[in-house]
């Protein structure tokens, strides 16, 4: 039963792997487009997608151009501002 339960994930394992409706959409973001770190509020412009899965076809995490200069941010610490 041991080497059983080793190869079935739990509960905690599914929640920290499940992607969100809002994560999917911001996978493949096209470069000069407006986004807002969720950590510290600061905006900025994507430049380039830094890392992709494994079948490359969708992004992880994206190269972005703030006042600061160049910096790399994760999938999901972006969200799109909204539109006025």
């Amino acid at each position: 039963m041991w080497v059983y339960a080793m190869g079935v994930p739990n509960a905690k394992e599914n929640e920290m792997t499940r992607t969100n409706e809002m994560t999917t959409d911001l996978r493949n973001l096209p470069a000069g487009t407006l986004v807002v770190s969720t950590l510290d509020g600061e905006p900025g412009r994507v430049v380039e997608a830094c890392t992709q899965n494994r079948s490359r076809t969708k992004a992880t995490s994206y190269v972005v151009l703030t006042n600061d200069g160049r910096e790399i941010w994760d999938v999901a610490d972006i969200v799109l501002p909204p539109n006025d």
